[in-house]
């Protein structure tokens, strides 16, 4: 930090504190999504929580009069930034609220330090962090992607019990299960997160089509086309290579969504951005592509909007 005081640049002050107890804000439009929406009201705020919401706005804090209050979005599939020097986790915390994002799923810890910091700024108070659900440790086999990663040695009952106790010792709710699984390791980790109580994520892993993997929610889409049609075994390929992609392939993919209960969260807006760095005969297809890398800019912005697809079954 030393270099930075010296250039004239100064850490932000923190924000101010958010209101506690009892108040009443006044002047807001509320907006209840497909029930319809409130000009003018005023909400009556309980120990962080709406007690009413009224007409007018007499007696209220009137410093958001003209804004919306509305249910807050849920990301299902973010990556919160390590705990290092760049002390990234309040700048993203932050952007996720500025957007009106107010529950965020970490899709995976990718160095065992990013929980712990956000839920350091939330717990104690320093600093305002969005609701918080999280997969722990990646759970795979064969060669770690990263270093915070459980490797399953076989598909045995017990090396599947060992993981699913490790996943949950940390507070997770989920199991991200990710490269180098295979089927009968996949279905043994099945039964382990239904024993602990764990509910499933993760990718498909590269070889295993989406039916061979079966996985109860699969992240973007990976599975759907076939392995040997990739250019090449990346994870972009995985999600973008979609040229022998079919209706009959569609088809056989809702089969088997419905039969098995399965749903998916595509981030589908993230691949978009990412292909705007892929040139297109020698040209890339959005000029910001030529710009300068901006660590921080991109750290700090919400990493895609999730969009969760499921069976009619299963939503809510």
């Amino acid at each position: 930090m030393g270099m930075f005081t010296s250039l004239g640049l100064r850490r932000p002050a923190p924000p101010r504190a958010f209101a506690q107890g009892r108040f009443r804000l006044g002047g807001v439009a509320v907006v209840n999504p497909m029930h319809g929406r409130q000009a003018g009201a005023t909400l009556a705020i309980a120990d962080g929580a709406i007690a009413e919401i009224a007409n007018g706005s007499s007696e209220a804090i009137a410093d958001f009069a003209g804004c919306f209050a509305l249910p807050g979005l849920i990301d299902m599939h973010v990556h919160l930034p390590p705990d290092n020097a760049l002390k990234l986790t309040p700048g993203a915390a932050l952007s996720y609220l500025a957007h009106g994002v107010t529950s965020v799923r970490d899709a995976g810890d990718l160095d065992g330090t990013s929980i712990d910091a956000a839920n350091g700024l939330r717990n104690g108070g320093i600093h305002p962090v969005p609701r918080l659900f999280w997969c722990g440790p990646f759970v795979g086999a064969g060669k770690a992607s990263f270093r915070n990663t459980i490797l399953l040695p076989d598909a045995s009952r017990q090396a599947a019990e060992a993981a699913a106790l490790k996943v949950k010792s940390t507070g997770a709710t989920f199991m991200k299960f990710y490269e180098g699984l295979t089927a009968p390791m996949i279905r043994a980790l099945e039964l382990a997160c239904a024993k602990h109580g764990l509910k499933i994520m993760g990718h498909v892993p590269a070889g295993l089509t989406y039916e061979a993997a079966r996985i109860a929610e699969v992240q973007h889409f990976f599975g759907v086309p076939d392995p040997h049609a990739l250019e090449r075994n990346a994870l972009v390929n995985r999600s973008c290579d979609w040229h022998q992609v079919g209706q009959r392939r569609m088809e056989e993919i809702v089969e088997v969504t419905l039969k098995h209960g399965m749903s998916n969260t595509p981030t589908i807006v993230r691949y978009m951005r990412v292909n705007t760095l892929v040139p297109q005969d020698g040209v890339l297809p959005s000029p910001a592509a030529a710009l300068p890398s901006r660590p921080i800019a991109v750290a700090r912005r919400p990493v895609g909007a999730a969009l969760a697809v499921a069976p009619e079954s299963r939503r809510a």
